[in-house]
């Protein structure tokens, strides 16, 4: 039996290979407050990362010859994109119920893959020197619960003098994109407008979404179950009092 009620701040498929949206603009449950008041805070936060790194493409042609370039502008942003995603984890895992006294880690936020599927969130950029190209910026999670971009952070975070070059554009894209893919995996298409709650996209033959205004296209995870997809109507279900439930990690 499919799922019958929607989780908070998790997006699932209703059928595959790409029906994650479910019916007309009104029903879609991912827009509703309960399910996360702070949606357009967290997209625009988002989009000014993506800006910064965009203008850092002016500086720093985006070609894997420069992929290893790194700079105090690179640090910055690999500070900022790698504090994004753990601010999105700890919403993802409050709002669900998990606590945890005390520091958390890598292995707190890898337990977001499972109800997610983050690590087969596989992005696009079109302003590649070398070709149109791909990052998968979760992927160690398919294996392990470490980043390898997240372990550079921390390790330049604190020694910067003698790791600074893991501060790379490389470490820099798989951070802003890891955002990108968190933030998509909680809000679908309303990631393409960080203003309205509606959004213009598109997707192609290969069920790659893009809108007009974002660097990263993305193609979602194909892997779910049957019993792990959405089978709701959401204009009916938002009518209850709880219309959503808690993922149990």
């Amino acid at each position: 039996m499919k799922i019958q009620k929607p989780y908070k701040r998790i997006i699932r498929p209703f059928s595959l290979p790409n029906n994650y949206v479910h019916g007309p603009s009104e029903n879609i449950y991912f827009a509703n407050d309960s399910y996360a008041a702070d949606r357009f805070e967290i997209i625009r936060a988002y989009y000014i990362l993506e800006k910064d790194l965009i203008k850092l493409f002016d500086f720093i042609e985006p070609t894997d010859a420069n992929l290893n370039t790194y700079s105090h502008k690179t640090y910055e942003l690999l500070l900022r994109a790698s504090t994004e995603f753990e601010l999105n984890a700890r919403k993802i895992l409050n709002a669900n119920g998990y606590a945890k006294s005390g520091y958390w880690n890598a292995k707190d936020y890898h337990k977001l893959n499972k109800a997610m599927r983050l690590s087969e969130y596989r992005l696009f950029i079109n302003v590649w020197g070398n070709g149109k190209k791909e990052i998968v910026p979760f992927s160690n999670w398919a294996s392990t619960s470490t980043l390898s971009w997240y372990q550079d952070y921390n390790s330049v975070k604190h020694n910067r003098h003698d790791e600074f070059p893991k501060a790379s554009l490389k470490n820099v894209l798989f951070a802003v994109g890891a955002v990108f893919s968190i933030v998509f995996a909680q809000f679908h298409m309303l990631i393409f407008n960080q203003y309205q709650n509606t959004s213009s996209w598109r997707s192609d033959d290969n069920y790659e979404l893009s809108g007009t205004d974002t660097l990263f296209s993305v193609i979602l995870p194909q892997t779910w179950r049957g019993n792990e997809m959405y089978d709701f109507n959401w204009k009916e279900l938002k009518e209850g009092v709880n219309p959503f439930q808690r993922y149990i990690f």
